[in-house]
Formats: C-alpha cells, structure tokens, sequence
C-alpha cells in the first residue's frame, strides 16, 4: 500500500516538474530560418517577419537605431499557429538596425546588424550553382582568403532538402521554412560558396547604387525546369501538365512518396523547398541561369520559362517583377 502511495506522490511531483516545460515548448514562438543577423530586407518595401507561436498571442516587432525606435508593428497569431508581422523598410543605406520580437510582452528574438538596400532573387540551374570558389578570379581570391564588402548580404539556401531538414525527402507541398538557411555577408569564408554569377551581379549593383545588395541564394546545378515550377501553375494550364506527362516529370500528390521522388527532375521540388519560403520577402528583381538538363526537350523550354516567372511573380505578390 505504502509503495502505491509513493508511485502516486512520485507520479505528481514529475507530472508537476514536466508540465511548465510541456507548456512553455507548446507556446513558445520562433522566427523561421530564413531570417537571422545581418539580414538584409528591401528598402521602402513591406519588412516582413513570419514564425510560429501561440494561437491569438499578440507578436510585436521593433525596429530601432542608435537613437531609439525606428518602427513598431504588432499582430496576432493565426489559429493554426503561424504568425505574420510587418513594418514598411526605411531607405537603404549603409547603416546597421536591431529587430526585436516578443510575444505577449516576452521577448523570443533579437537580430543585430540588419540591413535595408536592393534585395534580389538569384536562382536557377548549374550554370547558376556554380561557386564563386571556382571562378577564374573568385578561386584567386578564395586562396588568398581575400573578404569582400560587409554590406553584401546574402542568403544561403541549401541546396539539398535532405541533407539539412528533418523532412528527410523533398515535399510535395510548398514549404513555409527552409532548415539550415544562413544569412552570411561578404566578410564570411563561407560566401565562396554562392553563385558566382550572382556574386558579381551584386558587386556590381553595390559599387553602382552605394547601398547595401543582398541575394536570395538559391539553385542547384543539374535540376529540370519542371522542378521550379510551382503545381498549382502546372495544374492550371494543360499545355504544361501534357507537355511534362509527355518526359515523364508529372508525378501525382497520391502517388508522392519519400522513397520514390527526385529532387532534379520531378515537378515542383525545387519551388516546394526553395522558393515558396521565400515568399515573405520583397525582392525588387529575379536573375536566372539555365543549365543543360533540359536539353532534350529544349523546344519546350521557353514556355516552361514562362511557367516559372507566373509562377514566382504571384508568389512574391509582384506581377510585374522584373525577370532577368
């Protein structure tokens, strides 16, 4: 009797021990990945910042500068735990914010060293991957260990769902995070490994506009078309869905599995992990470079292209995007 007791009195006090941790994890709120210090958001755009927290909890968001706060927004979480809160960018110079949000009072995430300039998407095939590390003067530069301009800012989208996402295989559906994104900027080793074409894009643009460029780094060398393509656009327009039927790229959502998909040619599979988390950003401008994986069915290829700039402009809420 006395060793059922004692369960019982032991069974409580951990029940009471676990309970605050059970809670405060349930209701804990989080920025996505793709956000973090030294980011860099379009100026005179909508900032946007999304996460997760507890359902009807009030998120504020401040900006401020070393003279006090900048801007202030607040919203509620959504009933299906998301969050999305928003203030308009300041213009773009070179000069260096703190973000702090809190829910309900309590502060979740402070980011330093954010900053507002021209933000561009830079994506595509192999030609596009290929890293600055391996260029004609990008390797030069690489072993010399030379650091670039701190207000290059960059995202660093990885390639590969798989090797960095609990997910295990890539989605069917549109992703609203992308696990193991990194804001670097060109002070970091680590930005040897974007796109080269993008790098001297953007050093270009900083050079030019005298304001701080960032990159929305995100391809991946030997991909299909097909697989930038959002469903929803490819279901909507026939020609597209017969068109990759017809190569053997169209895969059903029923028919989606983590053991039977490819990240290089089925439909979608770059846009679900790539492309669709990014949609809270504002890019002024999209930069693409094709590989050579859709040679075989290159007649197809401009309507494809098409496909995906429909596609990217309606999700970056912007119908006259500029598509270079």
């Amino acid at each position: 009797m006395m060793k059922r007791i004692l369960s019982i009195v032991l069974a409580v006090i951990l029940a009471a021990i676990c309970m605050p941790f059970s809670f405060a994890e349930v209701n804990a709120a989080r920025l996505y990945d793709v956000y973090g210090d030294g980011m860099l958001f379009q100026q005179k755009r909508e900032a946007v910042f999304a996460g997760e927290g507890k359902t009807g909890a009030v998120i504020e968001v401040t900006l401020s500068d070393e003279n006090g706060t900048v801007a202030h927004s607040d919203s509620n979480v959504n009933a299906d735990g998301t969050f999305s809160v928003s203030f308009t960018a300041p213009s773009g110079a070179f000069k260096e914010y703190t973000v702090i949000l809190s829910q309900d009072g309590k502060v979740f995430e402070k980011l330093e060293r954010v900053v507002f300039g021209e933000l561009w998407l830079a994506s595509g095939q192999s030609n596009m991957q290929y890293p600055l590390s391996q260029a004609k003067h990008g390797y030069d530069s690489f072993i010399n260990g030379e650091k670039f301009s701190e207000w290059l800012r960059v995202l660093m989208v990885p390639p590969y769902v798989d090797s960095y996402s609990q997910i295990g295989f890539v989605p069917d559906i549109p992703q609203k995070d992308i696990a193991g994104a990194l804001w670097v900027d060109g002070t970091n080793e680590f930005i040897y490994n974007m796109s080269a074409v993008a790098f001297y894009f953007a050093d270009e643009m900083l050079r030019e506009l005298q304001m701080p460029v960032g990159v929305l780094n995100a391809s991946l060398g030997g991909s299909s078309i097909a697989s930038w393509i959002s469903r929803e656009k490819i279901d909507s327009v026939p020609e597209f869905k017969e068109m990759l039927c017809s190569y053997g790229a169209y895969k059903e959502s029923k028919n989606w599995t983590a053991d039977d998909q490819n990240v290089y040619t089925d439909i979608s599979t770059n846009y679900n992990h790539k492309i669709s988390a990014l949609a809270n950003f504002r890019p002024v401008g999209m930069i693409w470079y094709q590989g050579e994986s859709d040679e075989g069915y290159a007649d197809s290829y401009p309507k494809l292209m098409r496909g995906v700039i429909e596609a990217w402009r309606r999700e970056f809420k912007d119908e006259d995007l500029p598509f270079l």
